[in-house]
């Protein structure tokens, strides 16, 4: 019975470990991201200010920001399918042989939140990061490009 409970413990102390891992990893990447996002932005101020003073909308500049962002999201989704996926299975395998138990699981749900919280934030963080920097007009931004 005793065994059974430190088992019991030990499998929760490494669910809160991976969860404190995970949380750790998803901050990086979502200010990995933010940053990305930004520097690019900036980098293509210029570009954006010609864009609007042809006659481009500040709407469709946002969407075409938006739609970067989307694709990004697009090859995470598919790296975590491809790669993450045969990385899961890699390392369950190793642990399989040494503490010889447990079965596989894909994790579907998981995988599905993950893909709509990545595709939320990958969505929405472009187009309020062009909605900050852009606050000037076309004239502005074209001689703080020069």
């Amino acid at each position: 019975m005793e065994q059974a409970k430190a088992f019991a413990d030990l499998k929760q102390s490494f669910s809160n470990l991976s969860i404190v891992i995970i949380i750790i990893l998803s901050s990086i990447g979502v200010l990995n991201f933010i940053n990305t996002i930004l520097v690019s932005i900036v980098y293509r101020k210029q570009e954006f200010a010609v864009l609007a003073s042809i006659g481009a909308t500040k709407k469709q500049i946002k969407w075409l920001i938006t739609f970067e962002g989307i694709w990004f999201a697009l090859i995470a989704f598919v790296l975590t399918l491809t790669v993450g996926s045969g990385i899961s299975y890699l390392i369950f395998n190793v642990l399989h042989e040494y503490i010889g138990y447990g079965v596989f699981r894909y994790p579907v749900t998981s995988l599905i939140i993950y893909s709509g919280v990545v595709l939320l934030i990958c969505s929405i963080i472009p187009g309020l990061l062009y909605k900050f920097i852009s606050r000037s007009n076309v004239i502005e931004q074209l001689r703080q490009a020069e």
